[in-house]
């Protein structure tokens, strides 16, 4: 793979990335919550 610097590149990338992160951002929340509330539990019980 070769990688050239083109000035459009990062632009798409980001876009792709950050929309990517909108779509995902609920889900991974909830994962870290529920993770959070489970290790709290674990210490607490």
């Amino acid at each position: 793979m070769t990688f050239i610097q083109t000035p459009g590149l990062p632009g798409v990338f980001y876009r792709r990335l950050s929309s990517m992160l909108r779509r995902y951002l609920f889900e991974i929340v909830l994962a870290v919550l529920i993770l959070c509330g489970l290790i709290a539990a674990a210490f607490y019980l």
